[in-house]
């Protein structure tokens, strides 16, 4: 009979006595439930590996079994391969390494061997489909020799339904629809051996699209049963690719009394002394690789919130193997691998410190950049995961960093000290300073006063959560935050660092003049998946111009210089204005104007404060300041100036700014015999600040059509004055001249 041990002796290395945990020490003592976590653990894993030629059996003992795993090769899938890598030659002529080691892999030789089985597996067949493969090689080297790339598709599947129709005529008849497909299949892989042998002047993977089956080959699948595939971390299986190998011991390592849990270890290197090497791996699969529903998962935090959510694992395999993905510029995506500086697995779990970086161009629809994970026996220490994004509203690149790690904390109930998972947001900004040039702008720029715009902060303090509803744009419609859209809740969202505080980013603009101003405000993160969708886009333009002015929108300047328009040297008016607030607004580019991998937004002024220097001296009021925002005629006429705009007015204010001399300020200090009332409107870059006739309703657009005469370069000197008393004279008998110096007209006699 077996005795179970109890006490210190479960564990004789311990010199004291060991208690069980939350177990009454007391007769009738209710305990408190022990702290707890959700968790998920991944399934199984599994090493497959192929004989080699020369050995004819294995002894089954476990030595001898660990020993093979050691020496054999693995067994991998077809899209575990290596990084391509394109060597340029003298000639200009390209070898594809990457096809050439694929096609002459384990894997690539038993999926044609597997096909050409199902069709008899006869040596005429093979015989048969071996020298229809090089005759569609040859085909298809010519094309892209002759570079004739475009309709090569069309060219290759007469190609292959010929020799199909003379394989199935003289060889072995395909009677079934299915024969055929797995036939075509066959010729297929074929096809792509034979060309593998030749010097092409193009990379071969570009043009895997154009070969029928090849894209269902090298997508995305789930591993067969007699391949290499780890579910490293949770529903991401990953695979090593050739030249790596497992290290491990072949026996029980005892070292000071105590023997060590049996692990293996991947490594690169040949020794079996000394570091291990890093090696390279690929994500093969997840179960959420084209999951119904994906982004409403996401967003709603399900099962709940993780180190990595299923559209993290679905964008990993992806970048790893999607073989079969289009890039924004609609070429085929080359996916890379991640680098695992180490990667063990033992009876406790796995151990994984691995790290992948994908730079543009990427996939449509996939924001993810960086990967970083560190687990220790199966449990996450620590994950980062980049996601990539905007600024707006000015359009700077930048990441979002999502990073769970693992800390000690004190439960505040139990006050024992807990190991758990914190998950915490901050962005980072990959383009500091951002140039603008007006390209792809509908009025080339002209409403925007700076010529560069410098993001001063670097990294943000850590964030509320993206997915936090204080941190949400307004989306009365639902078509922003809508899971239908394919677009997460944090391809939207306001950097905040509590829910009543945004975070403020410091800005350093530089204006027409060459003149810099700082300022802060807060930007809204704009993502890849957004930014990309142009409905969803112009939602978010549309719903942040909305959005109220303060605090989310306007910066405040202190009074800094601004240069509104060119300065036009002699010029009587001056575009550069003391600005104590601006208010910034977003329009969305034209089509196809800028790649997809950077902002679709062009930022504008809404309004700005400013003061005129002129009137502040007139009215001795150094702090008088009136909102202006930029006319439509400046805006639509090319260059800003001159045409429609002849009058070179560059601002209209917001409301009429009133003038009333006589009664604020004392006619004869004006140096004129006149006190009239006058309405200032707008702002001329040769006639400086300009008046017109009151509109019935001040509102800017009324005010606009008020300018016209001076829009025009035409003077009529009721748009001037309002109400005009003149002092010992008949108003149809004075002529008055305008003097913007001093803002006082003068008087002459008719």
């Amino acid at each position: 009979m077996t005795t179970v041990p109890t006490g210190k002796d479960k564990f004789p290395e311990s010199a004291v006595e060991v208690h069980d945990k939350n177990v009454p020490s007391v007769a009738g003592e209710t305990l408190r439930p022990m702290p707890s976590a959700r968790i998920r653990m991944a399934g199984r894993s599994r090493l497959a590996f192929s004989m080699p030629t020369g050995e004819e059996d294995l002894a089954f003992t476990i030595e001898a079994i660990l020993d093979a795993c050691r020496r054999w090769p693995m067994q991998l899938d077809v899209n575990a391969v290596p990084d391509p890598s394109l060597f340029r030659l003298e000639d200009q002529v390209a070898l594809d390494s990457w096809l050439s080691h694929l096609a002459a892999s384990g894997s690539w030789a038993q999926a044609a061997e597997t096909l050409l089985s199902a069709l008899g597996g006869s040596s005429a067949n093979q015989s048969a489909m071996a020298g229809a493969a090089h005759r569609v090689a040859a085909k298809a080297i010519d094309a892209m020799r002759l570079g004739k790339t475009r309709g090569i598709e069309g060219v290759l599947r007469q190609a292959m339904n010929e020799e199909l129709d003379v394989f199935a005529e003289h060889v072995a008849p395909l009677v079934e629809t299915a024969q055929r497909d797995v036939a075509t299949a066959a010729l297929s892989l074929m096809t792509t051996q034979a060309i593998a042998t030749y010097r092409t002047g193009s990379a071969f993977i570009d043009l895997l699209k154009d070969f029928p089956f090849l894209t269902v080959i090298f997508s995305p699948h789930q591993p067969a049963h007699n391949v290499t595939a780890l579910e490293l971390p949770y529903r991401l299986f990953l695979s090593p690719v050739p030249d790596s190998r497992w290290h491990h011991g072949t026996k029980p390592i005892t070292r000071h009394e105590r023997t060590e849990l049996w692990h293996t270890r991947l490594t690169s290197t040949a020794a079996d002394v000394g570091p291990d090497g890093p090696t390279r791996i690929r994500a093969l699969w997840s179960p959420d690789y084209g999951l119904p529903g994906i982004v409403g998962i996401v967003n709603d935090n399900k099962p709940f919130r993780m180190s990595l959510d299923p559209l993290d694992r679905e964008m990993l395999v992806k970048l790893m193997s999607g073989f079969d993905e289009i890039t924004n510029n609609r070429r085929p995506f080359h996916p890379r691998t991640a680098e695992a500086r180490r990667l063990a697995l033992s009876s406790l779990g796995a151990l994984l410190d691995a790290e992948g970086s994908w730079v543009p161009p990427g996939p449509n629809k996939i924001s993810l950049e960086q990967w970083r994970h560190v687990a220790t026996f199966g449990r996450d220490h620590y994950v980062r995961v980049v996601y990539r994004g905007f600024l707006k509203e000015f359009g700077h690149a930048a990441s979002l960093i999502k990073v769970t790690e693992r800390k000690f904390e004190t439960h505040p109930e139990t006050q024992h000290r807990v190991a758990v998972l914190r998950q915490r947001f901050f962005i980072v900004v990959r383009q500091p300073l951002k140039h603008y040039d007006g390209r792809g702008h509908a009025y080339g720029g002209r409403p925007f006063p700076f010529t560069d715009v410098e993001i001063l902060t670097k990294v943000t303090p850590s964030l509320l959560a993206p997915d936090d509803l204080k941190c949400r744009l307004s989306d009365p419609a639902g078509t922003i935050y809508n899971p239908g859209t394919g677009v997460p809740n944090r391809a939207c969202f306001w950097p905040m660092t509590s829910k009543t505080n945004n975070f403020l980013f410091q800005i350093a603009a530089t204006d027409l003049s060459g003149d810099r101003v700082t300022f802060a405000m807060p930007l809204l993160f704009v993502g890849l998946e957004a930014n990309e969708n142009p409905t969803v886009l112009a939602e978010i333009i549309k719903q942040n111009n909305l959005t109220p002015a303060s605090p989310r929108r306007t910066a405040s300047l202190g009074n800094a210089s601004v240069c509104y328009a060119p300065i036009k040297v002699g010029a009587e008016g001056d575009p550069r204005l003391p600005t104590a607030s601006m208010v910034f607004k977003t329009a969305l580019l034209a089509p196809n104007s800028v790649s997809l991998d950077e902002a679709q937004f062009y930022p504008e002024v809404e309004q700005a404060s400013v003061g005129i220097a002129a009137i502040q001296r007139l009215l001795q009021k150094p702090d008088a300041m009136v909102d202006v925002s930029y006319p439509e005629v400046y805006k639509t006429t090319a260059g800003g100036f001159g045409g429609a705009n002849a009058g070179e007015v560059f601002l209209k204010l917001q409301q009429p700014f009133d003038l009333a001399f006589g009664d604020a300020v004392k006619s004869d200090a004006l140096g004129g015999l006149a006190t009239p009332s006058m309405a200032i409107q707008g702002l001329s870059r040769i006639m400086g600040p300009v008046a017109a006739q009151k509109p019935a309703i001040p509102d800017p657009n009324a005010i606009e059509l008020a300018l016209k005469n001076v829009v025009s370069n035409k003077f009529n000197p009721a748009d001037f004055f309002d109400g005009a008393k003149i002092l010992g004279a008949s108003t149809s008998k004075i002529c008055w001249i305008w003097s913007p110096d001093s803002l006082a007209p003068t008087s002459q006699s008719s």
